[in-house]
């Protein structure tokens, strides 16, 4: 997903940033906070103590994003929270990607760049494993069988995964030492009903996740005895869309 943004660097993450707003809405500038994890060994034992070593990209890896650490950040207690400075995004109506990369034990000096944050969506990042997961997705509209089925129940709160690797082009040259592929720019999380109606109330918009080649959907609620087509809207870097779709049937099984 994206080429890496920078050889000096070894570990990276993709944050998601749900941002829909009211009414929704086209291209908007935003402020954004992403918290670290105390649990997250990977970034602990591998960062820098004065935390130097932390940059952030945006989704194709093209712009270093101005950010500063949220006062009360500490090294020994595991404490981080990083303030994005105005991030460009090009939809509302979605949940975007950004990158934070670390693990440079040379970077001495400090990146951060100090502003007043307004308003900061929120950004998160998902260290779990993707369970629950749906390949080959795309071109679903139009099959008699749907390529991949789930079931719950109406009270039920299941997180289902996309793996996307395959959609992404692979470029030919690798670029700082890694080969690279096309990226996520952002995602829109679908639950359609029978009509062809997304309903937001069947999914939570702020539990989209991402992980490196994959993608979720919270899916919650719906009616039981109802089918729906639940997944994604893929947007990448290099403006292709895929629609990737999974069948979700809800029942709530009751004794006889």
């Amino acid at each position: 997903m994206a080429t890496w943004a920078n050889s000096d660097y070894k570990f990276r993450i993709p944050v998601s940033i749900p941002v829909f707003p009211a009414g929704g809405g086209g291209a908007i500038d935003i402020d954004i906070e992403v918290s670290t994890s105390p649990d997250w060994d990977t970034f602990w034992n591998n960062i820098r103590s004065d935390m130097y070593d932390i940059l952030l990209y945006n989704a194709d890896a093209s712009v270093e994003l101005s950010y500063q650490r949220q006062t009360g950040a500490s090294y020994a207690n595991r404490t981080l929270t990083l303030e994005i400075e105005q991030h460009s995004i090009d939809n509302q109506d979605s949940v975007h990607l950004i990158w934070l990369y670390f693990g440079n034990a040379s970077q001495s000096t400090d990146p951060t760049t100090a502003f007043t944050p307004s308003s900061p969506y929120t950004g998160y990042i998902w260290l779990g494993r993707p369970q629950n997961v749906v390949k080959s997705a795309a071109n679903q509209i139009g099959r008699e069988t749907p390529n991949s089925v789930f079931s719950k129940g109406s009270g039920a709160k299941v997180d289902i995964w996309f793996d996307i690797r395959t959609y992404l082009a692979a470029y030919l040259d690798p670029y700082n030492g890694r080969l690279g592929y096309e990226g996520v720019k952002y995602v829109r999380p679908k639950s359609l009903a029978s009509d062809g109606t997304n309903s937001n109330t069947r999914y939570s918009e702020d539990d989209t996740y991402f992980v490196a080649g994959y993608a979720s959907i919270r899916t919650i609620a719906g009616s039981s005895g109802t089918d729906y087509a639940i997944g994604l809207d893929v947007i990448t870097t290099n403006g292709q869309t895929h629609e990737l779709r999974a069948l979700l049937k809800v029942q709530d099984l009751l004794p006889q």
